[in-house]
């Protein structure tokens, strides 16, 4: 199938298959210990253990100036690092401020959701538990016979979702610059994954905040290895730490 025709899913099945209890832990669910096949480096510098669908997600550019970086497959074992982050909150994991969040904007300015009627059923077809037929009967009272033909534009990054919504026919298409897309028109939706509240501002400033739909959300948790202590936090959710004096 074209990669750019999307399976019909729903944003449910992906909750559960990325699942928040500890998907990324070296404690197992019966309480075992993993090891390691690779453990971490030995070095002076601040060893960072990243779940890999995070890779892209959070701005490395300045801490690769300063800590070794490894990305580790979901499930692997963190033990060794000074640092371990990952789409996760369970037993032994603390939680940072933010929350990878997946939103859509729409883009009232290109038909059919220019019509404020138009609009308002697509805003409603991704609420939870949308009720389909209530959505037919409300394109019917409109005059319409079809569902509207809609284009979105998603980040090409693995964590992006398959959606689909009642009476609404989606053609996706992935993309590597979502701003250049909408400055362009080539869209009515837009799929965005962001943890810095100011993407989500961004949007919101483009399109306007009513147009902005936040349909799921995971937390961002986080585990210190022995002789480090948080500082703070990036506006995007990444601990920032430093060692204790021996």
């Amino acid at each position: 199938m074209d990669r750019s025709i999307l399976t019909v899913l729903c944003v449910l099945v992906l909750v559960a298959c990325s699942s928040a209890s500890a998907p990324f832990a070296d404690v197992l669910p019966d309480g075992t210990t993993s090891v390691s096949d690779t453990p971490a480096p030995a070095t002076d510098e601040l060893r960072y253990g990243l779940d890999e669908r995070l890779n892209g997600l959070i701005d490395l550019s300045l801490l690769e100036k300063r800590a070794l970086i490894t990305w580790l497959p979901t499930g692997a074992s963190v033990i060794g690092y000074d640092v371990a982050l990952a789409l996760a909150d369970g037993t032994g994991w603390a939680v940072a401020p933010q929350r990878l969040t997946l939103s859509i904007a729409l883009d009232s300015r290109l038909a059919p959701l220019d019509q404020p009627e138009v609009l308002d059923i697509v805003r409603r077809a991704w609420q939870p538990n949308a009720d389909a037929l209530a959505l037919r009967m409300a394109w019917a009272n409109l005059g319409r016979l079809d569902s509207p033909y809609l284009v979105m534009r998603y980040a090409d990054h693995p964590f992006i979702p398959k959606l689909s919504a009642p009476t609404l026919a989606l053609l996706s298409y992935p993309s590597a610059n979502l701003l250049g897309d909408w400055q362009a028109r080539r869209a009515h939706l837009y799929l965005l994954l962001w943890s810095d509240p100011a993407m989500r501002s961004a949007w919101e400033a483009r399109v306007g905040a009513e147009h902005m739909i936040d349909l799921a959300s995971w937390p961002i948790g986080y585990r210190l290895g022995e002789g480090v202590q948080l500082t703070g936090f990036r506006p995007d959710g990444l601990p920032l730490v430093q060692r204790t004096a021996p």
